[in-house]
């Protein structure tokens, strides 16, 4: 997509530097949480049998609780970044650990790091990096419509009506 796709409005664009990838802007931190969630091989261990049972009747409840924990995790350590909250541990072949992975690895330094973390002009700092949390759900959404109940979409993510 190229930089002059419209937005909510159709008389707003995007700044040239800023591309699309599958409708959010293709940021280092929105990449480095494509990679750890939409993965191949996260798409066969995320949420499997070792998760939980899969028969289980609360399957979807503890993949639910999963996204939250994971979303607080990321969205903690944006809101308290002077802190740095460790971020909340997660089960093996759980959201939250694979955030928990992220932000102490590929992402430790997000979102203070504007050399590792770029934040594209005209954009405030808190608001972008709060749309990439906004993100960073969206991605956790995609990766659950991958490998959750139901299989992958055809067409997932959809895309915008004309």
């Amino acid at each position: 997509m190229n930089s002059t796709q419209p937005l909510n409005n159709p008389t707003d664009t995007l700044p040239a530097e800023v591309t699309l990838v599958n409708g959010m802007a293709d940021s280092a931190f929105i990449k480095k949480l494509r990679e750890a969630f939409l993965s191949p091989a996260t798409s066969l261990s995320l949420w499997n049998n070792e998760f939980a049972d899969p028969t289980a009747s609360n399957r979807t409840d503890l993949i639910a609780a999963d996204i939250a924990g994971a979303f607080r995790s990321v969205f903690l350590r944006n809101e308290n970044s002077a802190l740095k909250p460790a971020p909340e541990p997660g089960a093996a072949n759980s959201a939250t650990k694979l955030m928990e992975e992220l932000l102490l690895d590929a992402a430790k330094e997000w979102p203070d790091d504007l050399t590792k973390f770029p934040v594209p002009a005209p954009y405030k700092v808190a608001a972008f990096r709060r749309y990439e949390i906004a993100c960073a759900v969206s991605v956790m959404m995609h990766a659950f419509n991958k490998g959750g109940p139901g299989g992958d979409p055809a067409n997932f993510p959809p895309t915008r009506p004309a």
